[in-house]
């Protein structure tokens, strides 16, 4: 008995020290207490994030916006949609893997820098009880998202966590003209 209590112990240690890495969970990500750089200790050269290969799913943008990657280990992702024709804005809240992530929350903010003048914004869940679409038609954002050189934050809740992910906007002023949906960062 001594041998088998032996060898199952050395088993559940093995089994530790070989199979524990560090966990990937929503908390691990940016929040507004601890900015960190979304992208030290990665890149974009083809290789892979941590613990996947960007061959693996596509990271493009699917609703022709602009991609933003929210945490730090870009547990989710955003797409950030400037409508020009319904003069609104939408964001679609997305897993790593760019699948729809359903927020349980009413609204999420849209920080808006441009020059010297910051602006907080409302963004509504297009439904209640949970959603992974949020948008608002303030007169006043679409304004001032349409300047040169606006650098965007949104700030959202995810499993009860704050995370955020940052952004640059380069007025473009008419749909069709190629804005980069990944401008503002390295591939």
């Amino acid at each position: 008995m001594k041998k088998f209590s032996l060898l199952l112990g050395l088993v559940a240690v093995s089994m530790f020290v070989i199979g524990c890495g560090e966990p990937q969970t929503a908390g691990s990500g940016s929040n507004d207490t601890q900015e960190e750089d979304p992208h030290a200790g990665h890149n974009h050269d083809g290789g892979g994030h941590d613990g996947h290969d960007h061959a693996a799913h596509d990271h493009s943008p699917k609703h022709g916006g602009h991609l933003i990657e929210i945490g730090r280990n870009h547990e989710y992702h955003a797409e950030l949609v400037d409508d020009h024709k319904t003069e609104s804005i939408t964001v679609y809240m997305m897993d790593s893997h760019m699948e729809p992530l359903s927020l349980n929350t009413a609204s999420i903010n849209l920080v808006l820098t441009a020059g010297d003048k910051t602006e907080t914004f409302e963004l509504l869940a297009s439904q209640p009880g949970g959603s992974a679409e949020f948008s608002s038609s303030d007169a006043k954002m679409m304004e001032m998202i349409e300047g040169e050189e606006v650098k965007g934050k949104l700030r959202m809740t995810i499993n009860g966590k704050p995370f955020s992910g940052t952004f640059d906007h380069h007025g473009h002023g008419h749909e069709g003209e190629g804005e980069d949906s990944h401008a503002g960062h390295n591939h």
